[in-house]
């Protein structure tokens, strides 16, 4: 079985978090590519690909800020985890476009516009769309990457703030199941 994470790291804001996907084939200590973007409204870029270990500060090399990783969130496990079926969903994030397009904003974040949780927001609808994410876990409405951009920051900051009761430590990274409820 197989999971995809959504990797958060801190940033100069309080409570507002560099996003990245994470999907280890290894234990969660082994350096593995994070497929996440940075920039800002002058121009976005991807993040590098080269395998990273999960719970290290992102340094200036990987991000536009040296960062400090907060904890993973799991998403559901996948619904294929066949070498084949992991391959694709890696090639399908390591390409995924880096600009908004005409990808709508969140409207929590209509204020900031594009960045990379609304990026890796994006990312995950299309794995729902593709098969490889249960439907149960995608809520197909337009409010739909507003609850998870909500409930996966208040993961980061409960986690952050050390009141998550729900943390269980997996390989030694700090992880929480993502939950709709968002009862982190």
């Amino acid at each position: 079985m197989s999971q995809l994470y959504i990797c958060l790291y801190t940033t100069s804001c309080s409570d507002i978090y560099h996003w990245a996907l994470a999907l280890p084939s290894e234990p969660l200590t082994v350096p593995t590519p994070l497929y996440h973007i940075t920039g800002n409204s002058n121009g976005w870029k991807r993040g590098t690909l080269s395998p990273l270990i999960i719970d290290q500060p992102l340094t200036a090399n990987d991000s536009d800020t040296n960062t400090n990783f907060v904890c993973c969130v799991a998403l559901p496990t996948l619904s294929d985890s066949s070498p084949e079926s992991l391959n694709t969903i890696r090639k399908l994030l390591a390409t995924h476009t880096v600009d908004q397009g005409h990808t709508p904003v969140i409207s929590l974040r209509k204020d900031t516009g594009w960045a990379c949780e609304q990026w890796v927001i994006r990312a995950i609808g299309e794995l729902v769309d593709a098969g490889h994410l249960p439907d149960r876990f995608y809520k197909r409405h337009p409010k739909w990457g507003d609850l998870l951009f909500q409930n996966v920051s208040k993961a980061g900051t409960k986690v952050f703030h050390g009141y998550a009761s729900k943390v269980t430590v997996v390989d030694g990274v700090s992880v929480v199941e993502y939950r709709a409820d968002a009862e982190y």
